[in-house]
This record gives structure tokens, sequence and C-alpha cells, in this order.
């Protein structure tokens, strides 16, 4: 079997060329040709799509209800295997890719198929395949967790704090000892400093980020609270105007750093698991439980002792930030 990527004009002539690599551009971004690739013989190419699809459009569709991180994921697998919605009988091309990919694949095309008005055609697909929605299993959690570097996660965070300015580096600072998503995290420190009455349960010292579920509350990721101290807090507050993260992004690249944000949620979890909390209290904390099961959760007793758990888990490492931090101006 042979990697194949096919190429051909819309308008002109029917003749099929097959570059070497994969190009650079998505489908939507090349004007009257029409892309496609996946894996398989070079002779048993998908067939041309009975329908034209519009990816601008399907990209503002999903936007709507997805992140943007999530919508350049789906347009990236949806544009790989589009063409199995018209050849249904080659869609077993999806079993000989990674449990990771095939999920991606399928969650995808389960977009694109609503989009087109052929959502039918796509669920007989996944009941003739017996497709199945697999997510990652606990043990798979726990094994990454363990296959991760803390001490090089932790070197490269305070180097960046040491490069990057003061208020770049508490929002890293920030996302490491609340275990929010990079997303999250720019969004969290917004809160605080607009709405900190409204967002700061004292009684807890939680951001209860449940309360602006627009933001926080979304159909696969959610964020429901976070503890925090008063040090952290006043970082945020005394720090100038909240980078977004395509910048921070930006500034890392410059000084030659790579980008570990993602690492900073994984360092998290996996200080608070060797510190002995269990992992339920963790998903409970990164938003990787359903909101019925976060109500649950939701009671004074169990929060607080989970909360003095959690700093006393974090404290090191925030003395260690702190420390770079007042250093900086």
């Amino acid at each position: 079997m042979e990697a194949w990527i096919g190429v051909y004009p819309t308008s002109i002539n029917g003749e099929i060329k097959h570059p070497k690599n994969r190009p650079e551009t998505s489908p939507f971004q090349e004007g009257n040709l029409n892309l496609w690739w996946g894996r398989g013989d070079l002779n048993s190419r998908p067939e041309r799509p009975k329908l034209s699809i519009d990816w601008e459009g399907f990209e503002d569709w999903l936007l709507k209800s997805h992140s943007k991180n999530t919508v350049k994921l789906i347009l990236r697998y949806a544009s790989r295997y589009y063409w199995i919605l018209w050849n249904p009988e080659k869609a077993g091309v999806l079993f000989g890719e990674s449990k990771n990919i095939r999920r991606f694949a399928m969650l995808a095309l389960s977009n694109l198929s609503k989009y087109l008005g052929v959502y039918e055609s796509w669920k007989n697909i996944v009941k003739n395949y017996g497709f199945k929605w697999e997510k990652r299993t606990g043990l798979e959690t726990v094994m990454n967790l363990l296959n991760i570097n803390l001490e090089d996660i932790v070197a490269w965070l305070l180097t960046a704090l040491k490069k990057l300015r003061r208020n770049y580096g508490v929002v890293l600072a920030f996302q490491v000892l609340t275990g929010l998503r990079p997303s999250e995290t720019v969004e969290s420190c917004r809160l605080i400093k607009i709405d900190l009455k409204n967002y700061l349960n004292k009684d807890l010292m939680a951001l209860e980020h449940w309360k602006y579920p627009k933001i926080f509350l979304r159909r696969t990721k959610n964020a429901y609270i976070s503890f925090v101290d008063e040090n952290l807090i006043s970082l945020v507050l005394e720090s100038e105007k909240i980078p977004p993260k395509a910048a921070i992004k930006s500034a890392l690249r410059e000084r030659g750093l790579p980008q570990r944000m993602i690492d900073l949620r994984r360092l998290y979890a996996t200080t608070l698991r060797n510190a002995g909390i269990p992992r339920e209290s963790i998903d409970l904390l990164q938003g990787r439980i359903s909101q019925n099961v976060f109500m649950m959760y939701y009671y004074k007793p169990y929060l607080i002792q989970l909360k003095e758990k959690v700093r006393e888990a974090l404290k090191p490492l925030e003395t260690k930030i702190l420390k770079i931090l007042e250093q900086i101006s």
C-alpha cells in the first residue's frame, strides 16, 4: 500500500497529477482545485465528489459550536477523509489507522455529513462497519502522565519565565497552577481583571468557571472550578494587558523556545497525582467529567479538603515561580 495524494482541477480537462508531498494548503484555499489525500493503492483513489463542498462555509458553521482549535482539527481530518461519504464501500480504510486518528476522522465526518445534509448516510456507514466512538481509557491517561518528564517541563517553564515579558510569564504561571487549557487560561485571567467579584468564590478561594458557560462549558471540553490563592490573583491583577495565546506562542518562538503550553496542564495533573490526589478529583479540576457529575461533587466539605491538598501539592512549584517573577519588572 502506498500513501497517495490527488489533485485535480474542477474546470479543466480531467488530468490527474500525483505530487510526492502533501500540499501545504487546505482544500478551501486552493481556488479552482480540489485536493484529496489518504492511504490506499493509487489505482483505488476515490471518485470525484458528487457534491461541491464549501469549505469556508463549513468552517463558519463549525465556529458557531466549536472552539477554534477543534475547528482546525475537524477541517484537517474532514479534508483528508471526506471522500468516504461518497465511497462507503472503502470506509474500512479507517480500521488501518490508529485509534486516535480514527476517532478524529469520525468526528470530522460526523460534522461534515450534518453540514452537507447526509448525516443519515454517515450513520449507516458507522453501523455497517461497527465503528465505535472510542475515548481514551483511564489506563491510557495514567500512562500518558507517567511518561512525562517533570523535571524537563519545569526547566522549560522556569527558562520561559526568565526570557518572556512579565505579563506573558504570568499567564504561564497561572496555567501551571490551575491546570487549565491554554485558551481557558487566557480567558480566566481576563475575567479576573474585569469581573473578579462575581468570578471568585472567596469562601473556597476558587474561580467558578461554570458561571460563564459560553466560555468554559463546551461539547467535549469543560472547565468548572480552579483553586487559587491571593498570590496568584495578585499576579494577574498587577500585570499588564493579558496577551492572547497566539502572542505567547510567537514570543516563545522568537526566543528559541519550544511550544509547551499544553505540557503545563499535564504537569499540573501529574504533580497532583504524585501527591496522592485521586484521578477522579483531578478530572473534576480539569473538566474531564460531565456537568451532571460536577454538580454531584459541588459541595463545600469535599471541596475544602480538596483545595488544601491541591495548594499543598503545588506550593513548591509556586514558590519557584514567584521567586523568578519578583525579579522581573
